[in-house]
Parts: C-alpha cells; sequence; structure tokens
C-alpha cells in the first residue's frame, strides 16, 4: 500500500465516508476546473491568510516566489456548484479544481458554466472483477505475499552493540547502511525539521512504546474528512517506524527527533485502487506544503486501477501525466524535499516503477538487502522521457520495523526504504538549514555509491551521511584559485574553462565531470584527460547550474550561472 494548527483559510465542504457509498448507482467523482481565480478574496500580498509563516518563511529562504497557483480557488465558483445540487468535499488550489461529487445532469449543467475549465472523471463507480490489484507497494497484511512478510525479530541472530551513541539492536545494519549511526553520534537526529508523511493510516502510532517521545504536529484523514489517522491501515506505522522509532537495544529510526504530520489519503478499506486517492494525495501535500513542512514522505503508489480503462501505460511514466505525480512536482517546487517509494514491481507484468516516482522533482527510492543487493521486487526505471529512475537505495529486504501490535519485526518494500532515507535527509537539512530543497535533491543524488554507473535497477546508489558531508566539504574546492581545479568564468555564457593541477591525474586516472541542472537531470558528461580544457557549456536556459567532478581520489562541486 502503498497538536492541531491550521491557521489559514481555505474552502472546504466537509462530508460523512458514507457519501460516496449512499448513492454509487447515480453519482459520481469528478475533478472540475476552474478557468481562473478572479474574483478570490485572498491576494500573494497578504500570504499569511492563506499559508502559515513557516510556509512563507521556507519559500522566502529559497527565493520561491508566492504566486497565483497558491490562492485558494474562488469560493464564488465553489457555491455555485453547491446550488446545482452538486457535492465539494475539497478544491485543489494547485490545480484551480474542485473535487466534485454530482450526477450526470448536474456534471452536464457544471460544463456549461463559463468558469469551469473541464471536467475529468477521477472514480470509476463500478466493481469489477477482470483485474487483479497490484499494489505499488509492500502489502504488509498479507503474510503469505513473497517479499513482503513479517518476521519478529525474536527469530533473528543478535547483532552486538555499537559504539556509537544509541545501542541500535537489530536495527543497526539499515543505519550503518546510511552512515545514518555517524549522523546521530553528531546529534542531527531531525530536531527542527519538518516532516509530512503521507500514508493509509497510523494504526495505534498514538499508543506505542517506540513513539512516547514523538512529536507529531498535525494530523488530517483525507478520506473521511476528520483527525482520526490513528485507523485505516497499518501500513502508516511501519513506515513511520522506520524514522520515529527511539527504544534503545531495539530500534532507532533515522529521524527520531523531527517533528511529525501525518496525513491518512489512502482508503486501505478497498482491495482495489481508485485515482480519488491521488486526489486526496494532492489534498494533504497542499496542506503540507502550507503548514510549511520540510519534507514529504510518502510509501504510496498508483498504476492500475479498479477499472482497467483508468490503468496507466509505461508511456505516462513522464512526471507530468499522472495526477499525484504533477502534485508531487509543485510541491518540490514549493521548496519541500518530496521523498517517495520506487514501488515493488520488479517481480511481476508491470515491472517498472509507480507513480508518482516517476516526477522529477521527486527522490524515488529503491529497496536493497542488507547486503546492499537490489531485491527483486524493487521497482526499475527509467522515466518515459529518459531519466534515471529510482534516484537512491536504502534497507527495503528485512527492514526491522515496529507494528501496531506494539512489537520489533521486519517487513519488506521500497515503502521502507524511503522513510529510511527521508529520516536521513531530516538530519542533513538540520545540519545544512541553508541549503535549498533543490540543492539536497542533487547532493543525496550525487552522495550515491553508484554515481558514475547510474541505472535503471540501482539509481545513482546509496547515499551516505559521510558522502553527503564530503560533497558539502569540496564546494568551495572548485572555486579557490590556489585549488587542485579551477573553472571558469563564473557566469558563464558559451565557454567554459578547466584548469586541473597535474598532480590530480598521478592518483586519479581519469577525472568524470556531469553538469547538472536543479532538478539533478544531468544535461553533460564528459571524462577529463588533460590539465587543460575548454567545453562548450550545454544550449540550456539561464538560471544556476551543478558542475561536479569526480576521480578515484578526489571530488569536488560548484554552483555555476548561466548567463
Amino acid at each position: 500500500m502503498k497538536s492541531k494548527q491550521l491557521l489559514f483559510t481555505v474552502i472546504i465542504t466537509f462530508f460523512c465516508t458514507g457519501l460516496f457509498s449512499k448513492t454509487l448507482a447515480q453519482t459520481s467523482e469528478r475533478l472540475v476546473y476552474f478557468t481562473d481565480k478572479n474574483g478570490t478574496a485572498f491576494s500573494t500580498s497578504r500570504p499569511l491568510e492563506f499559508l502559515t509563516q513557516r510556509a512563507v518563511d521556507r519559500r522566502e529562504k529559497q527565493g520561491i516566489e508566492i504566486t497565483e497557483q497558491d490562492l485558494p480557488v474562488n469560493a464564488e465558483y465553489v457555491a455555485e456548484l453547491k446550488n446545482l445540487g452538486a457535492v465539494v468535499p475539497y478544491t485543489i488550489k494547485w490545480f484551480n479544481a474542485a473535487i466534485v461529487v454530482a450526477d450526470e445532469a448536474t456534471f452536464t449543467e457544471i460544463s456549461n458554466l463559463s468558469f469551469v475549465e473541464k471536467i475529468d472523471r477521477i472514480v470509476y463507480n463500478e466493481n469489477s472483477n477482470q483485474i487483479t490489484r497490484i499494489s505499488a507497494t509492500c502489502d504488509i497484511e498479507n503474510p503469505n505475499e513473497e517479499d513482503c512478510q513479517e518476521i519478529y525479530v525474536a527469530d533473528l541472530k543478535e547483532i552486538e552493540e555499537n559504539e556509537e551513541n544509541f545501542n541500535y539492536g537489530n536495527s543497526l545494519a539499515q543505519i550503518q547502511m546510511l552512515g545514518a549511526d555517524k549522523m546521530h553520534e553528531q546529534g542531527y537526529l531531525g530536531q527542527g525539521v519538518h516532516i509530512a508523511v503521507l500514508d493509509g493510516g497510523f494504526t495505534n502510532a498514538n499508543t506505542l512504546s517506540a513513539f512516547t517521545h514523538a512529536d507529531i504536529s498535525f494530523v488530517y484523514d483525507v478520506v473521511g474528512n476528520g483527525q482520526n489517522v490513528y485507523q485505516g491501515s497499518s501500513h502508516g506505522t511501519k513506515v513511520l517506524s522506520a524514522m520515529l522509532s527511539k527504544i534503545e537495544g531495539q530500534l532507532i529510526g533515522t529521524a527520531p527527533e523531527a517533528t511529525y504530520h501525518l496525513f491518512r489519503t489512502e482508503n486501505a478499506s478497498s482491495s482495489y485502487e481508485k485515482p480519488i486517492e491521488e486526489a486526496f494525495w494532492a489534498v494533504g501535500a497542499e496542506k503540507a506544503d502550507s503548514l510549511g513542512v520540510d519534507i514529504i514522505q510518502s510509501s504510496l503508489g498508483y498504476y492500475d486501477f479498479e477499472n482497467p480503462s483508468y490503468n496507466y501505460t509505461h508511456e505516462d511514466l513522464d512526471g507530468k501525466t499522472a495526477l499525484i505525480s504533477r502534485a508531487a512536482q509543485i510541491a518540490s517546487e514549493k521548496g519541500i524535499v518530496v521523498v517517495t517509494s520506487a514501488g515493488n514491481s520488479g517481480n511481476d507484468s508491470w515491472g517498472k516503477i509507480s507513480f508518482p516516482a516517476d516526477a522529477e522533482g521527486v527522490l524515488a527510492v529503491g529497496a536493497v538487502d542488507v547486503n546492499g543487493e537490489i531485491a527483486n521486487f524493487s521497482s526499475r526505471g527509467n522515466t518515459a522521457d529518459g531519466r534515471i529512475k529510482p534516484d537512491v537505495m536504502a534497507m527495503g529486504s528485512g527492514t526491522v520495523l515496529w507494528n501496531e501490535q506494539d512489537r520489533l519485526i521486519t517487513g519488506s518494500g521500497t515503502s521502507y526504504a524511503a522513510p529510511l532515507v527521508a529520516g536521513l535527509i531530516a538530519g542533513f537539512m538540520q545540519q545544512n538549514p541553508d541549503l535549498t530543497a533543490q540543492e539536497i535533491m542533487t547532493i543525496v543524488r550525487r552522495a550515491g555509491d553508484s554515481y558514475f554507473d547510474a541505472n535503471s535497477e540501482y539509481g545513482y546508489g546509496i547515499p551516505t551521511f559521510k558522502r553527503l558531508n564530503d560533497i558539502i566539504l569540496s564546494n568551495e574546492g572548485l572555486t579557490n584559485e590556489n585549488s587542485q581545479v579551477r573553472i571558469f568564468p563564473n557566469p558563464v555564457k558559451s565557454s567554459l574553462k578547466i584548469e586541473i593541477d597535474e598532480n590530480l591525474f598521478t592518483t586519479n586516472q581519469e577525472l568524470h565531470l556531469a553538469i547538472y541542472n536543479l532538478q539533478g537531470k544531468i544535461i553533460l558528461q564528459d571524462v577529463l584527460t588533460s590539465s587543460k580544457s575548454e567545453i562548450e557549456f550545454p544550449t540550456v536556459p539561464k538560471g544556476m547550474y551543478i558542475i561536479h567532478i569526480e576521480g578515484q581520489n578526489y571530488q569536488g562541486t560548484i554552483k555555476m550561472l548561466k548567463d
């Protein structure tokens, strides 16, 4: 499967959970897009009316403008839909749209309104036995499913206590794989970093012994339109445990001291996926943005639905087609680091990553075992437009977790690799608060142990806290005139000159150069073999780019402005 402080104004009409099932034969749920936001009562000059101060501060720190996209939809448009007899459970300001429940006659009337741009059907209200649901994440509720079995840790061999601050117990391997033990040793446990977790439910997460220290600041049940997220599914509980747990000798999460915001966006009571869950995810992500979160972690993924006619194809994996992928991309553009599971389809007919893992602004995490070998169930890339996916890897086979029964277990799935990486990022973000979300994502990709040999199975590889820091520490190495490498001019118009100390070639037979945009996409790769080189900078739009040079015993990074 796959406290409250809301200070901004938003137009929402509440609904009860039985509404959709009550009149299935007569109604359907669709996404109604509006033509504009003319006449809205809100203004970008008064952002605290619809965003928290924390959300405004995050944008200002990263140089992100508050635009019309951030404004709530026009309340008069929503009121007119209701006057026609429609129910409007949610609006989605990022898409200037509303989730609408109505019958066919009402939708016909709605389509004729001057302010309605288009109507998309997002749910098919017909039971279908023609398709067997293939979950994009590990169905931990089904212990017979291959690769997704729970094993109680009492049956596992003991691991000797490490010499760091924590006794990690059997969770030591997954922590050490990312170097998070060294991160914790330096005091970076995620303090001050806000993480939103979007999942299918967090059963008993408010009562578990491993979470007694938890800072859970906000909860919202998008599916049921309430605050009881501690229901629906235990999947979110286990996902959360990989980051949040803190119980000595058993399980320490990667970011136990971060502040968490929990959103239930998946309706786990249904055995089939429905497209409306993509819309619910967008609602949750939008609220998380408005609250000012730094990271969105989600181990949900979609590609097939109850009605096969709504299924996605591999050609749709472009980051721009699926509703959930578009929402994830927007969240990234608002300055949030979005971390999601790659999917568990490596063994089935789909094979590929799921949505929203295809979005350019998403860090999609695949699964490896304790030895760093790719788990056979981990979904493969690349995207339809050729971008590397998954982005990075973490331990998702035999991951040590805490379950809703207050017991230590192991589980398998990319669902559990993704939160480990999200917690690593939280600690790194705490250490480097001035980095932008785009810079962090670029650094995380470059910190993978397969950076120069990235592929569709392993992505850029496994990042570690040390490699993240090495990249930061080397950032000035390319700008110092006395350093071993000089790159100039900066800003660059067309031709880029590179001067390399000849001694570097004594210990590095080859030096690899890569130029990235701020979304982490490689726009040029080359191998440098001489002390003086001149290359043509790629024909790309003006803006900031990242140049990275790395060899066996050297690495350096610089920001380069294209003029």
